[in-house]
């Protein structure tokens, strides 16, 4: 028999069906952040930088933590209850704009600098959030919508897989981190 202890709350939500009325709610799991940054909507990416968690506004952000999703299945949280839920994985609404042009179904979506916070139809090799579960087709580029998303952080290759794909593997191993250089490019380098 194991016992695991976890010193936080659990929160498991419904969809209010016995009332009569139903919602859509994120599938997945949310973890309480916190952050000085102010407005922040269901929807938004939030990335890491050295002030603590905020808007992302670097195109292909590699520093993405998740998007804000107060209406997750489930809810990790700390004692005190503070912060804003975000969700790493699974399918959440995310804010997405057509600056990059207009995304459809199945399409890899990116941070941009643009706006912050907001999503965008990746258009090259660079790290992705996921990829859209429904089209977006606004023609004002300065409009921001919400759709759903199959969130899976990683690196996007845009290019075809066997042309460049030793080029792209050096370029992914300098790419900067908090931590340093990645493990790939130490062991090519070894």
């Amino acid at each position: 028999l194991t016992f695991l202890i976890f010193p936080h709350r659990i929160f498991a939500q419904s969809d209010n069906s016995s009332t009569g009325s139903s919602s859509t709610g994120t599938l997945g799991v949310a973890r309480m952040i916190d952050t000085k940054e102010k407005n922040v909507k269901d929807g938004n990416i939030i990335s890491a930088s050295a002030k603590g968690p905020i808007l992302s506004h670097v195109a292909y952000d590699g520093q993405v933590q998740g998007v804000v999703a107060r209406d997750a299945g489930i809810l990790l949280s700390s004692d005190d209850g503070s912060g804003i839920p975000i969700v790493s994985t699974g399918k959440v609404y995310i804010l997405v704009s057509t600056i990059e042009g207009k995304i459809k179904k199945g399409d890899q979506l990116t941070t941009t600098s643009l706006i912050p916070g907001v999503a965008v139809k990746a258009t090259r090799s660079g790290y992705v959030l996921g990829s859209a579960l429904e089209d977006y087709e606004d023609p004002n580029t300065k409009q921001v919508g919400k759709i759903v998303g199959e969130l899976d952080l990683h690196y996007f290759n845009a290019k075809p897989t066997f042309p460049g794909s030793l080029s792209d593997i050096f370029k992914l191993a300098l790419l900067s981190t908090d931590e340093g250089p990645s493990a790939i490019f130490k062991y090519i380098v070894a």
